[in-house]
């Protein structure tokens, strides 16, 4: 079965590669400056690789910006295992 029937053709592409996370953290940081400047960010974390690519951004965002982020995680035992908050950790 021919895949082109199943797959709408899209000519704009939906996302973004930096070419470093300094690179990055600066484009953010031009545009949520004024929002973020002295204020306290809370990010929950899973540990998993969105939450780690999420922390190492705030955290050079912050150091650029100028706020503070807190980290916080909350153990769900029907969802992770019970090795997951010494990984966390």
């Amino acid at each position: 079965m021919p895949l082109e029937k199943w797959v709408e053709k899209v000519l704009i592409a939906h996302g973004y590669v930096a070419p470093s996370l300094e690179d990055y953290a600066y484009e953010l940081a031009k545009r949520v400056w004024e929002k973020l400047l002295g204020k306290k960010v809370l990010l929950s974390f899973s540990g998993g690789g969105d939450s780690t690519a999420c922390l190492l951004l705030l955290l050079k965002l912050s150091e650029m910006v100028g706020f503070e982020v807190r980290v916080c995680y909350v153990h769900i035992p029907y969802l992770e295992s019970d090795d997951n908050p010494r990984f966390v950790e």
